[in-house]
């Protein structure tokens, strides 16, 4: 066992002996799993978007088309299958919007048959008292709802439709079902209100992940994703850190920022995160990528097999360089290390771009993190 492993390891057996809440026990132990997939090569998280329809028109959207014909429930159920023989144990179930798939409950009571842990990510539309009936008799790991306003009219810019008091109904209805459900604020330039939809969304209890970045629409959607500046960005984080009631720390003046980037060793470290190790995404089509991000890489499970694929990529990605400018860099441990949203943005490969860098040191700057505490 790798000596991180032992760590990982060690902070579960010591969280269970402190009695801390069954919530951070089993993110350690998770933690730990992912740390052995990633080690050995198994993919134990899959993301499955369904399909690219929705019934929201979010000008942002990387994925949504008007007209499709996504993979037919069997087919889903045949790929899932395999999956889980290869070591599936975590399931995140996207689109588009995933519930407009008509083979939906199928797929997903497969998949929790199976003792699948499924995060399922959704506009919140379509969780009536159905749908909400339904996932209490299997209830999913997590119900993740993108809240895109907090009033209607917000909602109709982003969106196409005046659907905000429809959805965060819905989203009360989830929690007091007692049903685990975060939100998702994912800000673009149509979003104005992502201050008070945090708000709102602290003051009711709910878990918020803020997404800094948009991902770039595919070429076949002829959508393009506007981004927020990074003066407003810095705002929302925080935010954050407000409403989480996190510590803010001291400015740092300009003159004593320390520069981004790590001493030149010349040694190009690997890619690090869990994509085509761990973890895996199964497109609309049926192909299989390292996420929903990462460019260039694509294999066909639906022609060679699961397993087969799945080798194909992982055989693809273990030499692909990580970001040389990462190790040593006083920002590391804040920054948004992700190789393939720095080649989205235009940076070579191997290489962090400059944009992502100087958020990092604008963020301390702003007293966002310490750069000799953790982040």
């Amino acid at each position: 066992m790798s000596q991180e492993e032992n760590s990982l390891l060690s902070t579960v057996s010591r969280l269970s002996g402190e009695g801390a809440s069954p919530g951070k026990v089993e993110n350690a132990f998770h933690d730990l799993i992912r740390k052995k997939a990633r080690a050995k090569g198994i993919p134990v998280s899959g993301i499955f978007e369904l399909t690219p329809l929705c019934n929201l028109d979010c000008k942002m959207c990387y994925v949504h088309l008007a007209k499709a014909k996504p993979l037919d429930t069997g087919t889903w159920i045949a790929l899932m299958d395999q999956a889980i023989e290869e070591g599936l144990l975590w399931a995140t179930l996207t689109g588009g919007e995933c519930l407009t798939h008509p083979g939906f409950k199928e797929i997903y009571s497969f998949l929790a048959d199976r003792g699948i842990k499924s995060v399922v990510c959704t506009n919140g539309v379509l969780v009536d008292e159905d749908m909400i009936a339904f996932f209490l008799r299997r209830k999913p790991y997590e119900i993740q709802i993108s809240l895109y306003g907090s009033s209607d009219d917000a909602y109709e810019k982003v969106t196409g439709h005046r659907v905000f008091h429809t959805v965060f109904s819905h989203m009360l209805a989830l929690r007091d079902a007692g049903l685990r459900v975060s939100a998702a604020v994912t800000p673009s330039a149509d979003m104005e209100d992502a201050e008070s939809i945090m708000r709102l969304l602290h003051e009711n209890g709910f878990f918020i992940r803020l997404n800094r970045t948009l991902s770039p629409p595919r070429s076949e959607t002829g959508r393009t994703a506007d981004p927020i500046g990074m003066d407003r960005m810095i705002r929302l984080e925080k935010l954050k850190r407000e409403i989480a009631g996190l510590p803010m720390y001291p400015p740092i003046r300009e003159e004593d920022l320390p520069p981004t980037g790590g001493p030149c060793t010349g040694t190009q470290p690997l890619i690090s995160c869990g994509a085509a190790r761990s973890q895996f995404l199964l497109n609309w089509h049926g192909q299989m990528n390292p996420c929903a991000d990462f460019p260039g890489i694509v294999t066909e499970p639906l022609k060679t097999g699961f397993h087969a694929a799945w080798k194909e990529m992982s055989s693809g990605i273990v030499s692909h360089p990580g970001l040389i400018e990462c190790a040593g860099c006083a920002y590391a441990r804040f920054c948004d290390k992700c190789v393939a949203r720095h080649i989205l943005m235009g940076a070579p490969a191997g290489h962090a771009h400059p944009d992502v860098c100087e958020f990092a040191r604008q963020a301390a700057k702003a007293g966002l993190v310490d750069l000799g505490k953790n982040p």
